[in-house]
């Protein structure tokens, strides 16, 4: 599991429409075969402590 924190929603959209979403999906095929699934989900922070 990998967490990332983009600026933006533009940002996230970028990188979904890049090469290299593609080729980090091709690379775990490669490496992990059926073991593998691949899930993508959008956080938003509502409230931030601190």
């Amino acid at each position: 599991m990998a967490w990332y924190e983009l600026t933006s929603p533009e940002a996230v959209e970028r990188y979904l429409q890049g090469e290299a979403v593609k080729r980090l999906r091709a690379d775990g095929v490669t490496r992990f075969g059926t073991a593998m699934r691949a899930t993508r989900a959008t956080l938003t922070e509502v409230v931030s402590f601190g």
